[in-house]
Order: structure tokens, then sequence, then C-alpha cells
């Protein structure tokens, strides 16, 4: 999420958008109610507009090897990466029931070849419905 931006959209309309990074298109992905209270409950910056920055929201942070190694050693944990958070929440959406190709687009995985140019449909209610099932999973867990 490093591209992640609270424009006044994501504060009124909690519609968040990760806008691009060098190439392509941005996109807004549904969060869960949960997510935008964690996220709303964040310190808001005044000179930019970037929820995960170092430099006072003016830009994304960009280092996220560091950023990740300083959490494993604020957690005391060691041997995962980010993209296992991934793989966790796509196998937890799996598994409570949540069709692949939504699982594929909540996780902003695109759509290849022909496919692509007729399928258009962007997901966002069932990406909607999907983030709040792992919502409610992990507020289970925790």
């Amino acid at each position: 999420m490093p591209g992640f931006s609270a424009k006044t959209s994501f504060y009124e309309n909690r519609i968040p958008l990760f806008p691009a990074l060098g190439i392509g298109i941005g996109a807004i992905m549904p969060l869960s109610d949960l997510a935008f209270d964690v996220l709303e409950a964040m310190p808001r910056w005044v000179a930019g507009d970037f929820v995960f920055t170092t430099q006072g929201g003016e830009k994304p942070f960009g280092n996220v090897g560091k950023t990740h190694a300083k959490l494993l050693e604020a957690t005391a944990t060691s041997g995962w990466h980010r993209h296992d958070v991934r793989r966790t929440a796509g196998t937890i959406l799996q598994r409570n029931g949540i069709p692949w190709e939504i699982v594929a687009a909540f996780l902003g995985h695109k759509l290849q070849g022909v496919t692509a140019i007729y399928l258009r449909h962007d997901y966002a209610p069932e990406k909607r419905e999907a983030a709040a099932k792992l919502a409610s999973v992990v507020a289970g867990i925790i």
C-alpha cells in the first residue's frame, strides 16, 4: 500500500485511491469498515495526502525492505515476508467461500489476454464484500 492516498474522498466517502506510481493507472480498492477505522485514527499529514509516508505525506514511503525489517524487529518475529500476508488473505477468503476470481481481483491481479478485453467488470461490490469477510475473520483472531 505504499501509494495509498487519503484525499478528501477517502474521509468523506470511504473510497481509498491507490494512485499509479511509475506506470499504469491508479486503482480504487474497497476496504472494510475495520480497515477504515484504523486508517482514520492515524494522524493526517499537513504536507500531503499519502497515509504511509516518511515525508509528511508528500511522497509514499519507498524503502519497503527497510520498513519490513523494522516491523520484524518491533514484533519480534522473523521468517515471513509481506507477500505471505497477501497469500494468507487470499487463502482466508477462498476458505470462506469467496470465488477465486473475486479473490484474484481483491489481490489486484488483472485478467490477461482476450479475456481482459471482454470482461470489464471491476468487482468493486464483490471486493468490498471480500474485505468485510477478511476483516471479520481477522477480528475473530485478534
